[in-house]
């Protein structure tokens, strides 16, 4: 997997980042299966960069990163989004 530097001076990050929006039921029936194995995989295969948000699933997808992660003993970059009003 290729990687570029974040931002100006940043730790490397994979080229492709993985979103987990769909993975919040959002876009129809949820399968954690799959979503789980798409994770696993990406991880195994190079991407360090996951994006996610408190709004999706409510959390779903958060916890759905976190077995990922427990499981693979993986240790990528994280990336969340708060609403504004989260933020005091």
């Amino acid at each position: 997997m290729r990687q570029r530097t974040f931002g100006r001076g940043g730790p490397p990050v994979s080229e492709i980042g993985h979103g987990t929006w769909a993975m919040g039921g959002h876009w129809g029936p949820r399968d954690d299966a799959a979503a789980l194995a798409a994770l696993k995989h990406g991880l195994e295969s190079g991407i360090n960069f996951l994006d996610t948000a408190h709004v999706y699933g409510h959390g779903h997808s958060e916890r759905l990163i976190a077995r990922a992660l427990r499981e693979s003993g993986a240790k990528p970059f994280v990336a969340t989004k708060c609403p504004p009003k989260n933020l005091a």
